[in-house]
């Protein structure tokens, strides 16, 4: 992958880049960051200011909707962790459930 493939895939979100691999059945859930955020004792307005996020990108994300991937970087940097700590894919069959 050259740097300029890899800037283009930087700069959209998740569920783009789901689309752009051709699996358009997949959600996004980010219950796994507002656990983490209780084990931490932090609050989402905390973690807003901490990784300069907008408030309509925290309100995006509590109606489990795509931010791009510089938030999701913000907030691993802030809470010291990775993206699999604070997003989840969920398919078809795991949303039925």
């Amino acid at each position: 992958m050259t740097n300029e493939s890899r800037r283009v895939y930087y700069n959209v979100s998740l569920e783009q880049y789901i689309g752009l691999n051709g699996d358009n059945n997949m959600a996004i859930s980010y219950n796994k960051l507002w656990k983490l955020l209780i084990d931490k004792k932090m609050s989402t307005a905390e973690l807003r200011k901490a990784a300069e996020i907008a408030p309509n990108t925290l309100t995006r994300m509590k109606r489990d909707q795509e931010v791009t991937m510089q938030v999701l970087e913000r907030i691993c940097e802030v809470l010291q962790t990775d993206f699999g700590e604070i997003v989840e894919y969920l398919s078809d069959e795991d949303k039925e459930q």
